[in-house]
Parts: structure tokens; sequence; C-alpha cells
């Protein structure tokens, strides 16, 4: 769960109620009761839509306790205080990002065969107008035929 403060994204350590009980050292129904209610401290609901708590919240209302200053650990009752793993929504949105980033990838190749295949189809229409060429013809002006002459003529010499 991130936290936007000025522009800038922090990382908050969320734990749930029933850490949250523990870490102050009363039930839940009590911490419910004497604190949530009353909004003396706040939740943050992470992508499960379940009730988290941050620990700053808890620091800011209870101290630290009295184990966690000794030997530099938060723990009360032996209980370790732990941040809750990336919630469901982190996780499918960086699913989503690789998604998107794999279809523009595929996009892009799509893209790129496409251009190959048009300059393809015109290299091809090239050719086949260099195969297709037909000079144009000059017209012949046809030739004088001699004039027939009949038998008599050929025969005399007419």
């Amino acid at each position: 769960m991130y936290q936007i403060f000025r522009g800038e994204c922090y990382n908050m350590a969320l734990v749930s109620i029933s850490y949250a009980a523990k870490y102050a050292g009363m039930s839940r129904t009590q911490l419910y009761r004497g604190y949530l209610k009353k909004g003396k401290i706040s939740t943050v609901t992470d992508g499960d839509k379940t009730p988290k708590i941050d620990t700053s919240e808890l620091l800011r209302v209870f101290g630290e306790s009295k184990e966690s200053s000794s030997n530099g650990a938060a723990t009360v009752h032996n209980v370790p205080l732990r941040p809750v793993t990336p919630s469901k929504t982190d996780t499918e949105s960086t699913i989503l990002r690789q998604k998107v980033k794999h279809l523009e990838e595929l996009l892009q190749e799509k893209e790129k065969r496409l251009q190959e295949k048009d300059e393809r189809i015109s290299e091809l229409r090239q050719a086949i107008a260099v195969i297709s060429y037909k000079p144009e013809s000059v017209p012949v002006e046809p030739q004088p035929q001699p004039v027939k002459r009949g038998f008599f003529a050929r025969l005399f010499g007419r």
C-alpha cells in the first residue's frame, strides 16, 4: 500500500487488526470500541477490502513498546509486527503492466510485418509492370500494291 504525501509516494507498513490489538496489549473488541469507532486510530482498506492499520498510527497512539526499545524489534507478547504482503491489486497491476508491454511488442511486430508486406507488394507490382511491358507499335505505312494487270496485258506487254 502506498501513501501519497506532497506528491511523493511512501511505502506504508500495514498490519491487521489482530496484530494491532496484540501490539497494544488488548483484545480486538477493545481496540474497535475504544479506538477505531471513536476515530482515534484510522484504518486503511487494502486490495482485499480488509481493514489494516498503519504502524505509524500504532506508534502515535500507543508509543513504542518496552520490549521493542530494549532489543530493537517491535514485539509485544512475543508477536513480531510484520508488514502485510503486497496487496492483490498491486500484483494485478504488475501483471497487467506486463501484459500491456507484451501486447505493445506484438503490435510493433505486426506493424513491422505489415510494412514489409506493403513493400513486397510494391516490388511485385513493379515486376509485373516490367514483364507485361509492350512497346507501342510504330504504324507501318502501307506500300502501294502493284496494279494487277490482266492476262492479255501481260501477254502483249502493255
